[in-house]
């Protein structure tokens, strides 16, 4: 499943092109039919588009901004308990996604530590400071392939993304509140 959380104000020059090239991206790797795309602007209609399609996402990617609070949904910004309380809802708990996060300062210790440690994320991935829009298109394809086209696991795809993706070392994994070891790209690579 892949979210736009819309802001109002660059939605047209910044998140509409985003989000295409990661629904191009996704729709290359897996059937069009298997890769849902919502433009959301609150909470509200998070927890419908969640509870209409949430419970069968192995992915969630979220494409907007994020603030070291918060995700952006419109004019505010959501907390990650709030966040959380809409992943945890009992009718949705099918399987946990790896939630990757596009929105800048997501991957922070306040935000993405917080969403790992959720029973309703297996990871989060996301920047921990300011990342730009292409190099996070990057990133997310390059995921995509070594985790889904490859078969690595996600802390396997993400050190390779990492490491092969120009201007993405402020991405972080979390899992269960534990930020993954950035490896060297010789101890990624084995050379």
């Amino acid at each position: 499943m892949i979210l736009q959380l819309g802001d109002y104000q660059t939605e047209e020059r910044l998140l509409d092109p985003l989000l295409a090239s990661v629904e191009n991206s996704t729709t290359l790797v897996l059937s069009p039919e298997d890769v849902w795309r919502f433009r959301i602007r609150t909470v509200e209609e998070f927890r419908k588009f969640r509870n209409l399609r949430g419970g069968g996402v192995s992915h969630l990617v979220l494409v907007g901004h994020g603030s070291m609070r918060g995700l952006i949904f419109g004019d505010s910004i959501v907390e990650p308990k709030e966040f959380i309380s809409v992943l945890q809802e009992p009718a949705i708990t099918q399987q946990a996604p790896v939630i990757i996060s596009l929105c800048c300062k997501s991957g922070n210790g306040i935000v993405g530590k917080a969403i790992s440690s959720s029973p309703s994320c297996r990871s989060f991935i996301g920047p921990s400071g300011s990342i730009h829009a292409s190099n996070a298109a990057l990133f997310y394809q390059s995921f995509l392939v070594h985790n889904l086209l490859e078969g690595n696991d996600s802390e396997k795809a993400y050190q390779l993304s990492r490491v092969f993706t120009p201007g993405v070392t402020e991405f972080n994994l979390w899992r269960k509140s534990v930020l993954a070891e950035k490896l060297s790209r010789k101890k990624v690579l084995g050379y």
